[in-house]
Order: C-alpha cells, then sequence, then structure tokens
C-alpha cells in the first residue's frame, strides 16, 4: 500500500509538507520533506525525515548526487557499504 499526501501550514508562511508512506510483507516506511524557508534555499535543498521498519535484512542502493546528504540516527547503527564491499557504520570517522 503506498499513500502520498501534502499539507500546508496555513497562516504560518511554510512549505508544502509532505508525506509519503509504503507497507508490503517485507516491511514499511514513512517519508516525510517540505522545502526549506525561503532565506535558505542557496544552501539547504530541502528537509528530509524517514522510519523504515524491514522483517529482514535488507540491501538498498542509492544513485550519485551532487548534494551532501547528513544523516542523523536515533536507532541502532546501520551498515553502510561502499561499491569494493568495505562496510562502516554509517558514523563519521568510519
Amino acid at each position: 500500500m503506498d499513500a502520498d499526501n501534502s499539507a500546508r501550514c496555513p497562516g504560518m508562511g511554510l512549505p508544502t509538507i509532505r508525506i509519503r508512506s509504503h507497507a508490503s510483507e517485507i516491511g514499511s516506511w514513512e517519508m516525510v520533506d517540505r522545502e526549506p524557508v525561503p532565506r535558505l534555499p542557496a544552501h539547504v535543498t530541502r528537509y528530509p525525515g524517514y522510519v523504515e521498519r524491514a522483517t529482514r535484512p535488507l540491501r538498498r542502493r542509492e544513485m550519485p548526487s551532487a548534494n551532501v546528504v547528513l544523516i542523523l540516527g536515533f536507532g541502532p547503527s546501520i551498515d553502510v557499504l561502499s561499491s569494493s564491499g568495505s562496510s562502516g557504520s554509517g558514523c563519521a570517522g568510519d
């Protein structure tokens, strides 16, 4: 099941908030993002956040981009593998 919802914060002048979600037999995820406030677009392209739950280990490949991505995790660490197969915890310094 997939869902895609958008909402504006009336009277607050904030950008649109977009909520996307998916659920299947292998797990579920929900992603929320919004555009930055008008004074930041030269430095910040968007604010995303997500939660993901899987019923088994999974592999994900992300497309390269020219953006700098900052990930803050508040749960258990995740393993990040490079294309050479080396691994790290996904933490700075690995």
